[in-house]
């Protein structure tokens, strides 16, 4: 598993000129989604940062172009909770753009109490993986016409899914389809599933439409376990400071933990470097990783995504409308919750929450034992320390916040 991030010899100076390329990056306004479109505008393309915000994202595009100098950096307006929302954005983009070189799917939510999006899907299931799943599948006939281009280099068409590790505390059985949104669950469980879905939904993507070395690149990232400024905000009393004071006190102190910048080297790697391998699963620091064996269950990947193709289509996205890789797609027609403040929480993942609704959040995972195992953290460093007293249980384990994996009925 790869809690530990691993040197690499690859930097985002590596990163090939990017000039005349659009990329779209969801969550870019913040984060390990901010520091991916630094690097990328740096190299000349044309960004477009998917986000709800306005009020958010224009100051951090502000930001973006006198930092970079690259004055193509835009907004697009999108909700990945609402769906009618996702198919405007996608009418926007596409009003706009002839082309898609990069997708980045990028911004995700962890460990929200339980909730529905205005579709109906739990929230975490719901803005993680189908949205996302949605925003993909009407950008992709435009992601595939770019891919046979003269002017794209063969491989150089990426579609990038953030997962996690913490897809490894997704129930037994992988999706649970009969009871997708989990109520009865934790919210762990119910963000493992959700990170769980990006990696079989990249991995599908690849089965589906990687028919040629000329094809797009799919990939599915855990951008490693990222150590910020969270310690320096939780000095005062309650729950928050009670629970995670020792772990960021460990942070400093362990291989564990890598800095806001180098979270977003995995998914610049994914999106911009020679050599990537379609289907992959990559950890932290641009290193191949292996993800649980339902991450890998080509049979749970392909009815997941027949699941998700039936669930837009009830929504008016028809399956029909569907993208296919053949040759001379170049010349076919194909047309086709309010507002989180960006924190990350041992971030190993471009979260979005609120600082203030953490204590509520922490509240909602135990209230049937009243300490905190370290040694169970962090196995592999040898590090033992005794029970840390709390007003509700933070189980951590590689990653993952909250109960043990729950089981499908």
């Amino acid at each position: 598993m790869g809690i530990f991030a691993r040197k690499t010899s690859w930097t985002p100076e590596q990163i090939p000129d990017q000039t005349g390329k659009v990329v779209v990056v969801t969550g870019g306004n913040a984060g390990i989604g901010y520091v991916t479109c630094k690097h990328i505008a740096r190299r000349g393309a044309r960004i477009y940062i998917a986000s709800r915000s306005l009020d958010r994202t224009l100051p951090a595009i502000a930001s973006l172009k006198e930092e970079t100098g690259n004055e193509n950096i835009h907004h697009l307006p999108l909700d990945l909770t609402s769906l009618s929302s996702i198919r405007s954005a996608a009418t926007t983009f596409l009003g706009s753009e002839s082309r898609l070189d990069i997708l980045i799917n990028n911004a995700g939510i962890m460990l929200t109490p339980y909730g529905l999006t205005k579709d109906g899907y739990e929230l975490q299931f719901g803005t993680n993986h189908v949205g996302h799943y949605a925003f993909t599948h009407l950008l992709l006939p435009t992601l595939l016409r770019t891919a046979a281009l003269p002017d794209s280099i063969p491989g150089s068409v990426r579609v990038v899914s953030i997962a996690s590790e913490g897809h490894r505390g997704a129930p037994s059985c992988g999706i649970d389809f009969g009871d997708v949104n989990l109520e009865k669950s934790n919210p762990a469980t119910r963000y493992g599933q959700s990170k769980l879905a990006n990696i079989l939904h990249a991995r599908a993507l690849h089965n589906h439409y990687h028919a040629s070395p000329g094809s797009p690149i799919f990939v599915s990232v855990h951008p490693g376990v990222i150590y910020t400024d969270l310690y320096k905000e939780l000095s005062g009393p309650g729950v928050v400071s009670t629970l995670l004071s020792p772990f960021m006190w460990l942070a400093k102190k362990s291989p564990l933990f890598i800095s806001l910048e180098e979270g977003a080297w995995t998914q610049l790697y994914a999106a911009t470097a020679p050599g990537v391998e379609s289907g992959s699963y990559l950890e932290a620091l641009c290193s191949v990783g292996t993800p649980t064996r339902q991450g890998r269950d080509e049979g749970l990947a392909e009815k997941l995504w027949e699941w998700s193709l039936a669930e837009l289509e009830r929504h008016g996205i028809k399956a029909d409308a569907e993208a296919k890789p053949t040759p001379g797609l170049a010349e076919e027609d194909l047309r086709f919750i309010p507002p989180f403040t960006p924190t990350h929480f041992l971030a190993m993942i471009n979260m979005h929450t609120s600082l203030e609704n953490l204590d509520e959040r922490l509240w909602h995972l135990s209230r049937t034992t009243t300490h905190i195992d370290i040694s169970a953290f962090f196995p592999k460093l040898g590090i033992h320390a005794a029970p840390f007293p709390a007003q509700s249980v933070l189980n951590v384990e590689f990653g993952v916040i909250g109960g043990v994996a729950g089981e499908c009925e």
